[in-house]
Parts: C-alpha cells; sequence; structure tokens
C-alpha cells in the first residue's frame, strides 16, 4: 500500500508539473486606443502606419487608411496590449508627418493635429509636425460611435475571450488532474483492499 502511495504521489508531482508547463499564460487584456487625426497639412486623405513590439498592426507601410469623421477629422482605434509608435500619411504615402512616438496604451482616446513643419521620422522624412493632445478641445470629434474597428485589429468578439491581466486557465488542467488521480488512489485502495 506505501508503495502504490508513493507511485500516485510521484504521479501526481510529474502531472502538476507538466500542467504547469503547458498550461496558458495569463495575457494582458487589449486596450482600445482611439486616435483622432486633423488634416491642416491639406492632405486630403489619411493613412496611419504603426511599429513597435506588437508589429504593424495597422498594416505595412503605408498603413491603413482612416476613416473621415468629418471637418478634416480622421479617426482609427486600435486595439493593443503595447504602447504605439505613429506616422500618418496621405494615402499614397507621401507626403508623411513626424513620429508620434510611445504613445500611451493607456491613453483611451487621443487627438493629433498635421501641420507645419516636423522634424525627420524614422524612415529619414521631413514630415509634417504631428502634434499630440491627450484632451479635446471644443468641437472636436470624441468617441468612435460610427468607426467600425478595422480588420487589422483584434476584433471585440476575440477580446472577450482574451483573459484579462492576471487571468488564465491555468488551474482548470491542474484541478482536472488532481481530481483523477484522486479517484484513480480510491479505487486502486478500495481494489486493494477487497483483495486483502
Amino acid at each position: 500500500m506505501k508503495r502504490m502511495l508513493k507511485k500516485v504521489t510521484a504521479f501526481l508531482c510529474a502531472a502538476l508539473i507538466i500542467t504547469g508547463l503547458y498550461a496558458p499564460v495569463a495575457k494582458a487584456a487589449a486596450t482600445t486606443v482611439i486616435v483622432h487625426v486633423k488634416d491642416e497639412a491639406g492632405w486630403g486623405s489619411m493613412n496611419v502606419y504603426n511599429w513597435g513590439d506588437a508589429g504593424e498592426t495597422a498594416g505595412v507601410w503605408p498603413g491603413t487608411e482612416l476613416i473621415s469623421s468629418g471637418d478634416n477629422w480622421y479617426t482609427y482605434t486600435f486595439n493593443t496590449e503595447v504602447d504605439l509608435n505613429l506616422v500618418f500619411s496621405a494615402k499614397g504615402g507621401t507626403p508623411q508627418s513626424n513620429n508620434a512616438d510611445a504613445l500611451s496604451k493607456d491613453v483611451g482616446e487621443c487627438w493629433i493635429i498635421l501641420g507645419g513643419e516636423g522634424e525627420e521620422n524614422d524612415m529619414g522624412v521631413a514630415g509634417v509636425k504631428a502634434t499630440l493632445y491627450t484632451n479635446a478641445e471644443e468641437g472636436w470629434p470624441s468617441g468612435d460611435p460610427s468607426v467600425a474597428i478595422s480588420e487589422v485589429s483584434v476584433s471585440t468578439e476575440t477580446q472577450t475571450e482574451v483573459p484579462k491581466t492576471g487571468e488564465s486557465n491555468v488551474m482548470y488542467p491542474i484541478i482536472i488532474v488532481c481530481i483523477a488521480s484522486f479517484v484513480a488512489l480510491v479505487v486502486f485502495t478500495k481494489k486493494k483492499s477487497m483483495k486483502e
């Protein structure tokens, strides 16, 4: 009996270790960042390109075309787990803005005005100045009620499947292995005691 108890205990420990190694790791929840861009440079169209830890989530250069919100405003919604680095351009990729770097994923909503001379961006292009605002001024658009989340962004449906920060499904396989091992031990012990 002691020998069997040791075997079951060793099996249970091995199962817990293996389950812990292969169980899904908690993933940070994506946050929504709504970016409003005002074209004061007179481009007539607007693309956004981003890069960084999450890759090019708005597509490869020149990025994704923004949706017009009226009055020279354009809107794009990111769902991101990391801070954003942005460059804006007209539809064909030129002219371009300077960088809007390290836009916090926690900003929620921001407004960027394009106009005037800016510094070179990371692509070496002297671009139009992109000025970032984290608070809207009177008359600026707010929210994103009419614009659907882009196909290249994580959809809301997918977002609900992503565990929130600190959550994971690690405990379920461990609980199942523990219950199965306990049941096996009880059954084996009963069979052993019936034979004796």
